[in-house]
């Protein structure tokens, strides 16, 4: 796709944080899949924790609450759309 073509990045040896230098591939790619597999938790662990603890009511939105309405309610409502401000097809 276009022509271009991506640059290679080799890396031919790295420093352990034990000091140990690795220079065989299979060498270097267990230890990036070893620290990042780790990085996750250790952050973590930096992470205050609060002391504070939060309590929210719980919110169920998946429902929707209705009131009753009257025959009356409902006639006046309709009653008082005007023609093209109602959802329906006929614009009534």
């Amino acid at each position: 796709m276009g022509g271009r073509k991506r640059a290679k990045h080799n890396i031919n040896n790295i420093i352990t944080d034990a000091g140990e230098t690795l220079a065989e591939k299979v060498e270097i790619a267990d230890y990036f899949c070893e620290y990042f597999s780790e990085i996750g938790a250790k952050l973590s662990d930096k992470i205050q924790k609060s002391k504070r603890k939060v309590y929210e009511p719980r919110r169920d939105f998946n429902s929707v609450g209705l009131i009753e309405a009257t025959t009356e309610e409902v006639e006046e409502v309709i009653s008082g759309l005007r023609d093209g401000e109602s959802p329906g097809s006929d614009r009534l």
